[in-house]
């Protein structure tokens, strides 16, 4: 069979969940082979045994070394830079798509430059089955941010030839935090054409403990404010102080969920650690971004 695309899936210690994905990947119903190019962001576990393990399944699998620069942004742009193909489709390594992702995503780009996919959230422990729930769409109004719709790095799917003319992922984005959302606005105000396809997702991992996920949605917010004064000059809005104190009015409001299920708790504990995330990120950028 032909190969159709090309998968980028950066990597950075996620050992045994990697083996997962890459064997989600080699069961797609898509309509030609793939090209899985793992970029090792200098994983110091036993991911390239892990992803070496894999090649009895995926004929077309490669390995490509991203270890001379820390982080998610510049692992991608090594990975969409050794792709052989024109259509280039982007997962994590500790999530699992669906069996219809690959398929689904090249259907957008028929029609599409960027294609954004959707995400089903799942508190993986262990060996647990992903969910059942509906995906997630990821689009306009995802992020909260007010501007272009997005696409998250576990999912979507782009031409080669548009990463190239906008300049790849912006490596100055510390770790993964906005880097995702920065490229999609970029690829929106040149002009390209942008879909959604809710249909095509990713089982996505969410923190399974408080801390780790008041952490993670503590950067995404702290690093809001940075891609704010970015974009601010190419229409990118802000909420009002208005809108922020509303954010803080209904979080006291459902500040009972820390009392209730462990999935209330977690909820409540990220949409706080945002908040405090973006203030933070205001100050440490001196951009109002709250």
């Amino acid at each position: 069979m032909t190969v159709v695309a090309s998968v980028v899936v950066p990597t950075y210690n996620p050992g045994v969940l990697l083996e997962r994905q890459l064997r989600a990947l080699a069961n797609q119903r898509a309509p030609g082979e793939l090209e899985v190019i793992v970029a090792d962001n200098g994983s110091t576990d036993d991911t390239i045994a892990v992803a070496r393990g894999c090649a009895d399944a995926l004929p077309h699998l490669r390995i490509v070394d991203a270890s001379d620069r820390q982080g998610a942004s510049h692992a991608r742009n090594v990975g969409f830079d050794a792709a052989t193909c024109d259509l280039i489709l982007a997962c994590d390594a500790d999530d699992v798509v669906d069996e219809h992702w690959a398929g689904r995503l090249l259907d957008g780009l028929a029609d599409a430059d960027l294609v954004a996919g959707a995400t089903v959230a799942w508190r993986a422990v262990g060996d647990t089955a992903p969910p059942t729930d509906g995906p997630t769409p990821v689009g306009p109004g995802f992020g909260g941010l007010g501007f272009y719709p997005v696409v998250i790095g576990s999912s979507f799917g782009v031409r080669r030839d548009v990463w190239r003319a906008v300049g790849g992922f912006d490596e100055g984005f510390p770790g993964a935090a906005v880097e995702d959302f920065d490229f999609a606005f970029r690829v929106q105000l040149a002009g390209y054409r942008f879909a959604s396809r809710p249909d095509a997702f990713v089982y996505y991992r969410m923190p399974t403990s408080i801390r780790a996920a008041m952490r993670k949605y503590y950067a995404y917010g702290h690093f809001q404010p940075l891609l704010y004064r970015k974009l601010r000059a190419r229409g990118m809005p802000r909420r009002s102080l208005g809108e922020v104190a509303k954010v803080w009015l209904r979080l006291a409001a459902r500040s009972p969920e820390l009392f209730g299920t462990t999935e209330e708790r977690l909820r409540w504990c990220e949409r706080f650690a945002h908040a405090c995330g973006r203030i933070a990120g205001s100050v440490e950028f001196r951009t109002r971004f709250p």
